[in-house]
């Protein structure tokens, strides 16, 4: 492997090509978003905690073309030259939205029924039902040719996420709305619903929201208590941002299990997030408990598990508000240490491999975050980042310079 390839050519400019290879002359609209990467409190997100997510400068674009009759129909292209065409037909969407619809077991939990196998076609067909069903498209919006095209690098950088909320903004490429706040902020929820629904991976609120609200150059602070996203410098010392990525891998990182506890948890306790729930370790403790004795086969975690859960989420989030004062205050030195805490934590809580983290760390990064299984995003000081990345790419991985990108946005004719 070696440094992610890089293309001259803006990326906008390159899907209209791809659109008019794939489908023909019509003109679409297009649209493109940022690849993202967290900072600190990512696996806080459902909890309802804080976030620290970051933009880079690599992007997708999508061109897009609504048709009278028809399905879903996709041309994906990636710079390293993978390629991909898919059809979701009508049919099919519409038998898998019914069929992915939550419903309810004989105790009263939840059960979800998300796809086994991860499909981008099906993700983009799954986003159009859902922006119709949320009265953001018309009722008759089922057919419609979709180009994409990817710069962003490995399985952490939020290239899905990306690609969705850049569709989203294309389908409504002539709202008079679509750069006001209220909007974006419904579309990064219809983003992660849809999601939810057609993605066996756990959508994280946090990149839909930081790729359609943030600010350029900023690190955006997405504090779930208010809903409030605010922005902070990059960190003070001269840093190079690299994503460092190894061969791609499927490890389960036990996001959806802990995320079906907090959502009957809430239920149970009528809460809309555990944070607002006094004392919620011990409550929630005897909760399962009770549960356990009353259904013995359920599928709720031990109580020492779902104690050190909520612990985790408290902590990671008072490290999120922690971090984002010591950035505003530029203490870099006290900021590497919470952030290096937080990474600690943060593994033993999902179980990812730390052997690449800890690569990138002895190879001379400051600041490392495990992204994914394969992943990683590292925070080098500008003096050693030329070493770092060449030293990495001889170790057999594939690096890529992340410089601070943009908020997503519609392309300029």
């Amino acid at each position: 492997m070696a440094l992610w390839p890089s293309e001259d050519r803006p990326v906008d400019k390159r899907v209209t090509e791809v659109f008019a290879a794939a489908f023909g002359s019509t003109t679409p609209a297009v649209a493109t978003a940022p690849a993202t990467f967290p900072v600190c409190g990512e696996y806080t997100d459902h909890y309802g905690g804080r976030v620290i997510m970051g933009l880079g400068d690599a992007r997708v674009a999508v061109a897009v073309a609504r048709r009278d009759i028809g399905g879903i129909n996709l041309a994906y292209q990636r710079i390293d030259g993978t390629q991909t065409t898919d059809t979701v037909d009508a049919e099919e969407l519409s038998t898998l939205w019914a069929d992915h619809q939550p419903s309810i077991d004989e105790t009263g939990a939840t059960i979800s029924h998300a796809p086994s196998a991860e499909r981008l076609a099906l993700r983009l067909a799954g986003l159009v039902q859902t922006m119709v069903h949320r009265q953001l498209l018309p009722r008759d919006t089922t057919a419609a040719d979709i180009a994409v095209v990817s710069d962003i690098p490995g399985q952490g950088f939020g290239e899905y996420e990306a690609i969705e909320v850049a569709l989203s903004l294309a389908l409504l490429d002539d709202a008079e709305d679509l750069n006001d706040a209220p909007m974006r902020a419904r579309l990064s929820e219809v983003c992660a619903q849809a999601a939810d629904l057609f993605s066996p991976a756990a959508a994280l609120r946090a990149r839909y929201t930081a790729a359609l609200r943030g600010t350029a150059d900023h690190l955006a602070v997405i504090d779930y208590a208010d809903g409030s996203v605010t922005q902070v410098s990059y960190p003070a010392s001269p840093l190079a941002i690299y994503a460092v990525c190894g061969p791609a891998a499927d490890i389960d990182d036990g996001e959806n299990t802990r995320r079906s506890f907090l959502d009957e948890a809430c239920r149970a306790f009528g809460s809309e997030s555990l944070r607002s729930l006094p004392d919620a370790p011990t409550r929630v403790g005897d909760w399962i408990d009770a549960l356990h004795k009353v259904h013995p086969d359920n599928d709720a975690p031990a109580r020492a598990d779902a104690c050190r859960w909520i612990t985790y989420y408290e902590q990671e989030t008072e490290h999120c508000g922690k971090a984002s004062l010591l950035l505003r205050s530029r203490r870099m030195e006290a900021l590497d240490q919470l952030l290096d805490d937080s990474r600690t934590a943060t593994a033993q809580l999902t179980g990812l491999p730390t052997q690449l983290a800890e690569l990138a760390l002895a190879r001379g990064a400051a600041i490392t975050r495990t992204v994914s299984a394969a992943d990683v995003v590292a925070f080098v000081p500008s003096k050693r980042a030329e070493n770092f990345a060449a030293d990495l790419a001889d170790d057999g991985l594939t690096v890529a310079r992340l410089n601070p990108g943009s908020v997503a946005g519609l392309a300029e004719a």
